[in-house]
């Protein structure tokens, strides 16, 4: 991964160009959809947090990253929909776990994972599950409701089939 200056020898993705430019993005998001009843917005980082998770996958993969705000809502950020792919974000950098509430409506065929390191300003992918794979893990209340979960063990690594790594970014 050395041919792509934005990530380091540890897999790890440098944020910090885009961090002021993906705040702004995400406050404006939360700015839109904070009145709707529909919002999952737990705290006003969640939209930042997702944007990161998303922003990283659109760097390794080359899928272009969707900053538009939209009145009707956000939907995808990026064409991961067209892979079936979401993108979960969490902030746990030393043990992040896969999480998707038990009552969505919403199964997409894949689910990657990425950490995030505000501190430093960083990404990783930590790898990715099927569907049927977090519906089969531990359920857990963190707070805001019960949720399917997985530990970075029990994903695969790298990114699911039909999310291809640009050779630009390969080692």
């Amino acid at each position: 991964m050395s041919g792509n200056p934005l990530i380091n020898s540890e897999g790890c993705f440098n944020l910090a160009p885009f961090w002021e430019w993906l705040q702004f993005l995400s406050e404006k998001i939360h700015e839109q959809k904070d009145g709707f009843k529909s919002t999952r917005a737990w705290n006003k980082k969640s939209h930042f947090i997702g944007n990161c998770g998303e922003f990283t996958i659109s760097l390794v993969t080359g899928i272009e990253f969707d900053h538009k705000v939209r009145i009707n809502g956000q939907g995808e950020k990026a064409d991961f929909s067209a892979q079936n792919v979401e993108v979960k974000c969490s902030t746990f950098w030393a043990d992040p776990h896969l999480k998707h509430p038990i009552t969505e409506k919403r199964w997409p065929k894949y689910f990657v994972l990425v950490a995030l390191d505000e501190t430093k300003k960083r990404s990783k992918i930590i790898g990715w599950a099927t569907s049927d794979e977090l519906k089969a893990g531990t359920v857990a209340n963190y707070g805001y409701g019960e949720q399917f979960t997985l530990p970075p063990k029990r994903l695969h690594p790298g990114l699911p089939p039909g999310l291809v790594i640009e050779e630009r970014c390969a080692s």
